[in-house]
């Protein structure tokens, strides 16, 4: 925008995008103790696929949101 010497809502126009698309900053959830619990059963339980260890934490943590992963 500065190169060509637009506003924001010049160029937003420009490319037929919405202002609030163009400022929208994605956020990451912070999945690292999710993670480490998964390595943790992986190690106990080496045969134990991904399916069946997120149904093992599902059911012994109310607070895991399974949709997450």
């Amino acid at each position: 925008m500065e190169v060509h010497g637009l506003s924001e809502r010049q160029a937003c126009k420009v490319l037929n995008m919405s202002r609030s698309v163009f400022r929208y900053q994605g956020h990451k959830p912070n999945d690292s103790e999710i993670k480490k619990e998964l390595l943790a059963l992986a190690e106990r339980n080496p045969r134990w696929g991904f399916g069946k260890m997120l149904a093992y934490l599902a059911r012994e943590d109310s607070n895991l949101r399974t949709s997450r992963m």
